[in-house]
């Protein structure tokens, strides 16, 4: 669970977490499928998305998440959380959510 304890008005926000096969840029690093699915997805899926708690100026976050790792985890394995802004005012449904922060942490 984490709180949002950050200045400003972020509102409606939601948080995307990957595992990529290393921390180098990511449009070129590979989403890795180790991520377990919900009852209506592949048992296993790349990424996942948190609840948006909309409008919330603290928000909370209560998603579990489950990871399926190796035995033998790989040195540069990372975790990549992005959180996002969803705006729920979109001007078409081509507009994509906003990301406010880029997080990489390395497994090991």
């Amino acid at each position: 669970m984490g709180n949002w304890s950050g200045k400003g008005s972020a509102r409606n926000l939601s948080i995307s977490i990957s595992i990529r096969e290393s921390d180098s840029d990511p449009a070129t690093s590979r989403n890795l499928p180790l991520i377990y699915g919900s009852t209506n997805e592949p048992d296993f899926i790349s990424e996942i998305n948190t609840t948006v708690t909309y409008h919330a100026p603290k928000p909370t976050f209560h998603d579990v998440i489950k990871i399926k790792l190796p035995a033998n985890v790989p040195e540069k394995l990372h975790l990549f959380f992005t959180i996002k802004h969803i705006n729920v005012r979109q001007k078409s449904k081509k507009e994509k959510p906003s990301d406010i922060v880029v997080c990489i942490n390395s497994i090991l």
